[in-house]
């Protein structure tokens, strides 16, 4: 299937590029452009946030359209020629469309630009694309309960051709450019209580672990000899028992992970997650032209990119900060938060990261919502919890939006919706309904799991 749908793409005469702003939709275009000039194509590239009654009308009719990371949701509402790679859950079959549903892989078996990748590999010697899949892949965090499917496949490859290094050390965000008591203090996944967001209690861990912070910088994870990593991760070890954290949250502390030899140390090009995030920060704030041109090896604008993410984190932290202020609004089985400050490219960013860090109750669904031209952007976002225990915010959200003449659809933990600004409370109350249907009778109580599942960070 996908030998025969790569074909339908090397007959492209005027090939248009639609692809979802978030690293595994710029991943995606990334590969597919490269791939299609490789073979002669001059494709254009058009990212944006969702596709709606709004965006479409931004594409052109006189091109043939390709979307990536998007278009299986949207299937009823697409009226003109198109292809679409996807791997989010179809409405409908359709012969233009390759979904790795269709395909037999489960929800965290395949990004887009996994997908991507192996089509790639149909229309030429493109081996060379697989880190770029591997950066996708991980941007959906697809890597949280190690890499599996397709999204492994595309990894072993980029190991062949020794683009990639696959290590095995702690999870936490930041390994390669945060300084080791920054890398701890904002510790989410798990939470570790007395230590995420308290850096006066990292730094003397650190220091009880006979580790140097210093030498002609402040040190991180991957600056760390053998022996000094080992004394950390015993003493999280020991730290997280003492706390109380289940067997499955520890052993969640350490993972597989990728990095990029070919990329200098301390940049965050050299390890994958740091690389998606790169990618995601400027998608999010408006300049996926140049996260686009990063991921196909443009390192002429890897210092926008930089200021990008600053910038990026900086909005974040305002929004966190809103959020804590002003807190969120209770329903049985979700919380929202509406504000007209924060970006609606970067609301769900925020929930996710109130929910992470327990800023937020995480027995519950979280909602943003932020306005934007023509309703009001909805972003969701849950915990692996809660997507044990019934919930499927991929359904809820197409539902709910529904009803009230709004779009919507995306993952199981993360999804998104667009609806009319005057809906907003039929929204939430149909939204809180499906929920708090969703959620199966004789569950364990969400914040008491005996195992882990997935996390997803798109809509």
């Amino acid at each position: 299937m996908i030998r025969a749908f790569a074909e339908k793409l090397r007959k492209l005469d005027n090939p248009f590029i639609v692809s979802h702003i978030d690293a595994d939709g710029i991943c995606s275009a990334a590969i597919i452009s490269t791939a299609l000039e490789r073979i002669g194509k001059k494709p254009d590239i058009l990212a944006i946030r969702q596709l709606d009654s709004v965006t479409i009308g931004q594409i052109p009719r006189d091109r043939d359209i390709v979307f990536l990371d998007m278009g299986s949701g949207q299937l009823e509402s697409i009226d003109f020629p198109c292809l679409i790679i996807d791997h989010h859950a179809p409405i409908k079959e359709s012969e233009n469309q390759l979904n790795s549903h269709h395909l037999g892989y489960a929800h965290d078996e395949a990004s887009a630009s996994t997908l991507a990748f192996f089509l790639a590999r149909e229309l030429g010697d493109n081996d060379d694309l697989a880190p770029i899949a591997v950066v996708g892949a991980i941007g959906d965090m697809m890597d949280r309960s190690g890499m599996k499917g397709l999204n492994l496949q595309a990894a072993e490859i980029a190991k062949q051709k020794r683009l990639a290094v696959e290590l095995r050390g702690l999870a936490f965000f930041g390994r390669e450019t945060r300084a080791l008591p920054v890398f701890l203090e904002y510790a989410s996944d798990p939470y570790l209580p007395g230590l995420t967001a308290n850096r006066d209690n990292c730094l003397k861990l650190l220091e009880d672990s006979d580790i140097k912070l210093r030498e002609t910088r402040w040190r991180t994870y991957h600056d760390l000899l053998p022996q000094e990593k080992q004394r950390l991760i015993t003493a999280l070890h020991v730290h997280a028992i003492s706390c109380g954290l289940e067997p499955w949250q520890i052993k969640r502390m350490l993972r597989p992970y990728y990095v990029f030899p070919k990329y200098s140390r301390h940049t965050e090009l050299r390890d994958a997650t740091e690389f998606s995030t790169l990618l995601n920060a400027c998608g999010r704030n408006e300049r996926p032209d140049l996260a686009i041109r990063l991921a196909k090896g443009d390192l002429s604008v890897f210092p926008e990119a930089q200021a990008m993410l600053r910038n990026h984190r900086l909005l974040l932290r305002r929004g966190i900060e809103q959020l804590s202020n002003e807190g969120a609004r209770q329903l049985n089985s979700i919380q929202y938060f509406r504000s007209d400050e924060i970006k609606p490219t970067l609301i769900g960013v925020v929930i996710g990261m109130a929910l992470g860090s327990r800023i937020i109750d995480p027995n519950k669904v979280a909602i943003g919502i932020s306005a934007q031209e023509g309703g009001l952007k909805i972003s969701s976002r849950t915990v692996k919890e809660l997507t044990r225990a019934g919930v499927n915010l991929s359904i809820a959200m197409r539902e709910a939006s529904k009803s009230v003449g709004g779009e919507g659809g995306g993952h199981d933990i993360a999804a998104g919706a667009m609806i009319p600004e005057d809906k907003l409370e039929q929204f939430l109350k149909k939204l809180d309904e499906l929920i708090s249907s969703q959620l199966r009778p004789g569950q364990r109580h969400p914040s008491q799991p005996d195992e882990p599942g997935r996390q997803d960070n798109s809509d």
